[in-house]
C-alpha cells in the first residue's frame, strides 16, 4: 500500500489537524514522518528526499489553499445575518493580504524561533493578527474580509511555524488570540471605543482559548441521553466527544459517572475513555479521579472477597502493574503477598509472621494518608480500611490457633529475608563486616566474590544485605532461576531486577538499558547508573554465577566479553559494585574466570560455629520457651548435622512440628531419632547431589569415612575439594555425620 493511500482523506485530515492533533502526530510518525514538528522550509527539504514527508506537505498545502474560501464564505454569511454591510472588495483584500503577510511572517518567525510552539501556535497568532487587521479595516469595510484574511494568515503562519507536534497548546492559543485580537481591533477601529475594545478582547480571548462555543455543543451531546440509552440498551459514553476532540479545555458533564457505569458493563470502552481523558486537557482531572474511584472499589472488593492472590499475581482490572506504580499501590500488593503466603503456610507461627508483615505494610499506607483529604484519596482510604479489617480478622484467627503451640520460627529450604527470617539469621556477622569493609572505600573500587557450599546460606546473606547495608542499593539477581539463553536476555533481566528492586527498596528511579548491541548497550547502561547514583552505592549481587557459563552456551567470545564487562566494573567503577556468589572456586572453572577477577576480594562462607548453632536452636527468637530443647539435645542435634545451616534449621523445624502435633512442649532424644528418619528422606536429593558431583578420589574418601574406616593418605586435589565444601574437618573426619548415615543406607 502506498504512503498516499495510508494518509487520511481531506476531510479526515482537516478534522484531525484541528481536533485530534495528537492522534495525527502519532499517525504521521507511524507512516514515516519522523518529525512532524518541522518548520515549513525544513519540511520542504525533507520532502525532496522522502515520499512520506512529500505527501504530508501536499496535504498541508491543499488544506491551506482550500480552507480560506470556506472561512471567507462563513464570515460573509455571519456578517450578512448580523445585518452588517459586506464589502466584497474588503473580503478579497483581507484574504489576499492575509495570505501574503501570513506566509511572509510565518517563514520569518519560523526561522527565528523554530518549532517551540508547533503549528497550533502559528495558526493561533496568525488568526489573531489577521483578524485584528481585517476587522480594523472595519465594520464599514467588510468584516468578512478581515476574518478571512485573519484565518488565512493564521493557517499560513501555522504551517510555516511548525506542524502538528505541539498543537494541543498552539491551536487553542491561536484561536483565542486571533479572535480576541481581531474582535478587539475591529471594535476599536470601527466604533472608536477603547473600553469596549478591551472588554471585547478579553471576552473573546478567554472564550476562544477554552473553545467555549464547541464545548456548548459537546456538553449537550454528553449530557442528554438518546432513547436507546434511556432504555439502558446503550451507554452514553459511546458517543462522548472525548473520543473525537483532543483539545477540549472545559470538563464535560457526567463523563466520570458514564465511565464508571461502562466499567461494569463494558470495561474496554471505559478503558478507552480513560486513555482519551489522559490526552484532553480539560478531562484529565476527571479521568484521574474516576480511575482512582475504580481502583479503590476494586481494592475494597478484593479484600471483602478474600481474593488477595489476584492482586499478588497482577490479575486485576484497574490496578496498575508493579513496575512504575505509585508506592501506595505497591504496599497494597506487598500486603497481598504476605496474606497469600500466610494462607499457604502449614505452620501457625509462620502464618502469624506473614500476617503481621501484611499489617505493617498497611500501616505504612495509612501513615501516607495522614493530612490528606479530598476526592483524590478518599476511595483508597476506604479500601485501606477494608484491607485492615480483613488482615486483622485473619491475624486474630492465627493468634488463637497458635496460642497453645510452640512457636516455630525455623525456616529450612528457602532463603531467609529481612521481613521473615531476620531472627534466625545467625553467625554471619563477620562475613557481613568483611563485605562492608571491601565496599566502604570509594577510592578503592573493590568488588566481592562470595564462595560457599550449597545450602550454607549464601542466598540468605545476599537477601539480608539491604538490611545490613542501609546506605547501599542492593540488587539480588538469581542467575540460576532466570531463563537466560543470550547476552541480550541476561542484560534485559538484570536491568529489570535492578530498576524494580531499586524502586521498591529505596524509591530510586534508575536509567533504562538502551537499544543496540547487548554488550555496548550494557556498558553504556553501567555508565549511566554510575552517574545517576549521586552519593549512593549500587551493589549488583549475582547469585549462582556458574549458571552464566551454561546460559551463554558454547560462545566463548560472549563469555569473554561478559567477564570483560565485569572486570571493567571491578576496576573502574566507584559507585557501581559487583558481588558474585557461587559454590565453585574460580580455579575449578574455565581459566578465564580467574584472570578477570584478580582484583576482587573473596569472602568464604562455611558452616556455623557450634556455639552459634546451639544458641540458634535453643533461642531462635526472644520469646521461644527455654524448656523446649534441653541443652544436651541441642548439642546432639548440632553434632549430627555438623552445624550445617540448612540441616540445623530443618531438624529444629521438624522437632517443633512433632511437639505441636503431640501436644507437648519438651523434646527428648527419641524425638531427635524420629526426626532424623524423616529428615533423611527430605535431604536425599541434596546428599545425592554431593555424591554425584564429587570427583572419583573424593568419593573414595567419603565412602571410607561413611563406613568408619581410615581413608589413609588423602590425595591433595580430593582433600581440597572436600574441604572447600565443608565435608572434611581438620581431623580427617566426616564434617556432617548424618551424611555418612545416608551414604551407608542409600548409596554404598
Amino acid at each position: 500500500m502506498s504512503e498516499r493511500a495510508q494518509l487520511p482523506g481531506y476531510w479526515r485530515f482537516a478534522w484531525m489537524f484541528f481536533m485530534q492533533p495528537i492522534s495525527l502526530h502519532r499517525l504521521l510518525k507511524s507512516l514515516g514522518v519522523e518529525n512532524p514538528d518541522l518548520r515549513l522550509w525544513s519540511l520542504w527539504k525533507q520532502a525532496r528526499f522522502d515520499p512520506a514527508h512529500a505527501e504530508y506537505l501536499k496535504r498541508l498545502a491543499f488544506l491551506l489553499l482550500t480552507l480560506q474560501p470556506f472561512v471567507a464564505l462563513f464570515a460573509a454569511l455571519v456578517t450578512q445575518l448580523a445585518g452588517l454591510e459586506v464589502d466584497w472588495r474588503g473580503v478579497a483584500f483581507g484574504v489576499a493580504g492575509g495570505v501574503a503577510v501570513g506566509v511572509a511572517g510565518g517563514v520569518a518567525v519560523g526561522v527565528a524561533v523554530g518549532v517551540a510552539g508547533g503549528v497550533a501556535f502559528g495558526v493561533a497568532f496568525g488568526v489573531a493578527f489577521g483578524v485584528a487587521g481585517g476587522v480594523a479595516f472595519g465594520v464599514a469595510g467588510g468584516v468578512a474580509g478581515g476574518v478571512a484574511g485573519g484565518v488565512a494568515f493564521g493557517v499560513a503562519f501555522g504551517v510555516a511555524f511548525g506542524v502538528a507536534g505541539r498543537v494541543a497548546f498552539g491551536v487553542a492559543f491561536g484561536v483565542a488570540f486571533g479572535v480576541a485580537f481581531g474582535v478587539a481591533g475591529g471594535v476599536a477601529f470601527g466604533v472608536a471605543g477603547g473600553v469596549a475594545g478591551g472588554v471585547a478582547f478579553g471576552v473573546a480571548f478567554i472564550g476562544s482559548s477554552l473553545r467555549f462555543p464547541i464545548w456548548l455543543v459537546e456538553a449537550v451531546v454528553q449530557a442528554l441521553p438518546s432513547p436507546a440509552e434511556r432504555s439502558r440498551k446503550a451507554n452514553a459514553l459511546r458517543r462522548s466527544p472525548i473520543f473525537w476532540h483532543e483539545l477540549s479545555y472545559l470538563p464535560l458533564p457526567f463523563l466520570g459517572l458514564q465511565i464508571e457505569e461502562a466499567a461494569v458493563t463494558d470495561p474496554d470502552l471505559a478503558r478507552r475513555a480513560l486513555e482519551a481523558c489522559a490526552i484532553a486537557p480539560g478531562q484529565r482531572k476527571i479521568g484521574r479521579r474516576t480511575l482512582l474511584r475504580l481502583q479503590g472499589r476494586e481494592l475494597e472488593a478484593l479484600a471483602r472477597q478474600g481474593q488477595f492472590k489476584d492482586l499478588a499475581n497482577e490479575r486485576t482490572e484497574w490496578l496498575p502493574a508493579e513496575d512504575g506504580a505509585d508506592p501506595l499501590f505497591n504496599r497494597f500488593r506487598e500486603a497481598s503477598r504476605y496474606v497469600v503466603a500466610a494462607e499457604g503456610s502449614s505452620y501457625p507461627h509462620h502464618r502469624l509472621g506473614h500476617l503481621r508483615a501484611a499489617s505493617r505494610s498497611l500501616e505504612q499506607s495509612r501513615t501516607a494518608f495522614l493530612g490528606k483529604n479530598g476526592p483524590e484519596v478518599d476511595p483508597l482510604r476506604t479500601a485501606l480500611l477494608a484491607w485492615q479489617r480483613a488482615v486483622e480478622e485473619r491475624l486474630a484467627a492465627a493468634e488463637k490457633e497458635a496460642e497453645h503451640l510452640v512457636p516455630n520460627p525455623f525456616r529450612a529450604g528457602e532463603p531467609l529475608d529481612p521481613e521473615q527470617g531476620r531472627e534466625v539469621f545467625r553467625g554471619r556477622e563477620a562475613s557481613i563486616r568483611e563485605i562492608e569493609e571491601h565496599l566502604a572505600l570509594a577510592a578503592d573500587a573493590r568488588s566481592v566474590v562470595l564462595l560457599g557450599p550449597r545450602r550454607t546460606g549464601k542466598s540468605s546473606l545476599l537477601r539480608m544485605l539491604p538490611w545490613m547495608l542501609p546506605d547501599a542499593v542492593c540488587v539480588f539477581f538469581d542467575a540460576l532461576g532466570k531463563q537466560i539463553e543470550t547476552p541480550a536476555g541476561f542484560f534485559a533481566a538484570l536491568e529489570d531486577e535492578t530498576r524494580s528492586q531499586a524502586r521498591r527498596t529505596r524509591g530510586l528511579e534508575l536509567p533504562k538499558l538502551g537499544k543496540g548491541p547487548p554488550f555496548e548497550s550494557a556498558s553504556a547502561w553501567v555508565d549511566a547508573l554510575e552517574g545517576a547514583l549521586g552519593d549512593r552505592r549500587l551493589l549488583l549481587c549475582i547469585d549462582e554465577f556458574e549458571a552464566l557459563e551454561r546460559a551463554f552456551g558454547d560462545s566463548r567470545d560472549d563469555r569473554l566479553r561478559l567477564l570483560g564487562l565485569f572486570r571493567s566494573i571491578i576496576q573502574h567503577r566507584r559507585r557501581v559494585r559487583l558481588l558474585i556468589a557461587g559454590e565453585a572456586p574460580f580455579d575449578e572453572l574455565d581459566p578465564m574466570w580467574d584472570g578477570h577477577f584478580v582484583s576482587a576480594r573473596t569472602v568464604r562462607l562455611g558452616h556455623l560455629e557450634p556455639e552459634v548453632a546451639i544458641e540458634l536452636v535453643r533461642r531462635p527468637i526472644p520469646d521461644f520457651p527455654e524448656e523446649v530443647f534441653p541443652e544436651t539435645l541441642a548439642h546432639d542435634l548440632v553434632i549430627r548435622t555438623g552445624s550445617q545451616p540448612y540441616l540445623v534449621q530443618l531438624y529444629a523445624q521438624m522437632l517443633v512440628s512433632r511437639l505441636n502435633d503431640s501436644g507437648r512442649r519438651r523434646a527428648a532424644t527419641e524425638d531427635l531419632e524420629a526426626v532424623e528418619e524423616a529428615a533423611l528422606e527430605q535431604v536425599a536429593s541434596y546428599f545425592r547431589d554431593i555424591w554425584n558431583r564429587a570427583p572419583e578420589d573424593a568419593r573414595t574418601v567419603l565412602a571410607a569415612l561413611a563406613r568408619g574406616e581410615d581413608p589413609g593418605a588423602i590425595p591433595r586435589l580430593a582433600r581440597r575439594w572436600l574441604e572447600r565444601r565443608c565435608l572434611l574437618d581438620a581431623e580427617n573426619r566426616l564434617a556432617i555425620p548424618v551424611l555418612g548415615r545416608f551414604l551407608r543406607e542409600e548409596v554404598l
